[in-house]
């Protein structure tokens, strides 16, 4: 994908994320929610009487080092990457409800505290390349490939579409649209890979950069890589995929 258009400043896919949303301990604090904003509303008073709530359970150490081990490190990346967003806390507050990644009663809900982690979203120098990851590690493999089949279902992918031009509101014209293609065009079956999806994510009727969301399962933890291209030259894209794919084999061997 290349242009001589204006850079884009912080990738697209940190105002329409994917699985940003923090959730508070208590009744589903694991993965995911698309919005990065909370509501005004629900930072008001209320004369309702209180609730009780009670602490989610924690993940043990096994399960905690087991999630962290598997995201990309600020201090994996070559010289040059920057940091454009923080690792979210899903390790400290858990990931809130959606209906794409973490609906009521799934896979994800059911993960304690701690179990999942996210690195940070960097950006390779001098082009439109943003690399990020989360993953979690569920109590089993069969726990593990529930949450596969979830995310593998035919409407994942425009679930995530929706949520994703949704949360793109405040943009002109923004529009994501599902090009996945069948999984047995993008290696999914092989390197652990069982799961992959894109998106065209679209501002103001122009093509401003593609999505991808692969993930892997390896044993019980399944880790996600999402990796946003804007424009570039054919060199700056080859140059982010093989520190992609190098960051891919050190951290779960594909």
């Amino acid at each position: 994908m290349t242009s001589t258009r204006a850079r884009l400043a912080v990738p697209l896919l940190l105002v329409v994320t994917i699985a940003a949303g923090c959730g508070g301990v208590g009744s589903d604090a694991s993965p995911s929610k698309v919005t990065t904003t909370k509501p005004a509303a629900e930072a008001t008073t209320s004369t309702e009487a209180p609730t009780t709530t009670t602490e989610a359970p924690a993940a043990d150490d096994a399960a905690k080092a087991e999630a962290a081990s598997r995201v990309f490190a600020e201090g994996d990346f070559p010289d040059g990457w920057t940091v454009a967003v923080e690792a979210p806390p899903y390790d400290r507050k858990g990931i809130a409800t959606d209906d794409c990644i973490n609906p009521k009663g799934g896979p994800v809900s059911k993960l304690p505290l701690g179990a999942a982690a996210g690195g940070p979203t960097m950006k390779a120098p001098d082009a439109d390349a943003f690399i990020g990851s989360w993953a979690a590690t569920f109590a089993d493999e069969a726990q593990a490939e529930a949450y596969v089949a979830q995310i593998t279902a035919p409407e994942h992918a425009a679930c995530t579409a929706k949520r994703l031009t949704a949360n793109g509101k405040d943009r002109k014209d923004f529009v994501a649209k599902v090009t996945s293609k069948p999984a047995d065009q993008t290696g999914v079956g092989d390197d652990r890979r069982v799961a992959s999806d894109s998106f065209e994510l679209s501002e103001g009727g122009q093509v401003v950069s593609i999505l991808y969301v692969e993930s892997y399962r390896i044993g019980r933890t399944v880790v996600t890589v999402t990796t946003e291209l804007g424009p570039m030259e054919q060199e700056q894209a080859d140059a982010a995929a093989a520190v992609d794919a190098k960051l891919r084999e050190q951290h779960f061997g594909a």
